[in-house]
């Protein structure tokens, strides 16, 4: 559900979450599959910040991200 508050209050949102083999050393692919408007999604619905890409850490969990 979407945070009180937000645009995004009581929208429902689906993601695909794909863990490589080598996870958590690499970080996971994550996508909207819900269509959705936000400077970190582009429009095929991944996501971009960094920590999923080059500033990822083993130290990081899924529900941090």
């Amino acid at each position: 559900m979407g945070p009180t508050d937000s645009p995004y209050q009581g929208g429902v949102f689906f993601l695909n979450i794909n863990f490589p083999s080598d996870y958590p050393f690499k970080p996971p692919k994550c996508s909207f599959t819900t269509k959705i408007y936000h400077c970190n999604v582009n429009s095929n619905g991944a996501i971009c910040l960094d920590i999923l890409k080059d500033q990822w850490s083993p130290a990081l969990t899924i529900s941090k991200v």
